[in-house]
């Protein structure tokens, strides 16, 4: 949520949408893969649940990554 306002005031791609949502989320219509991996935790994949699936190896694979650059802890 606190990156809504920040999502909000760019035109990201010209077929974007963006939806509110009660609390102050939005939705942001428009497959945008990678730069939504860049939110981190702030950013949740509702649907469509073929961009769920591809999301989640690429954030698997970054814990991967650090753990081993620390040698295997968390």
């Amino acid at each position: 949520m606190s990156q809504a306002p920040y999502i909000r005031e760019r035109t990201w791609h010209p077929s974007q949408k963006i939806e509110a949502e009660p609390g102050g989320s939005i939705i942001l219509t428009r497959e945008v893969k990678l730069w939504l991996i860049g939110f981190g935790v702030e950013a949740e994949v509702l649907e469509p649940a073929e961009l769920r699936d591809d999301v989640k190896p690429e954030c698997l694979g970054v814990v991967q990554r650090v753990n081993s650059i620390r040698g295997g802890g968390a």
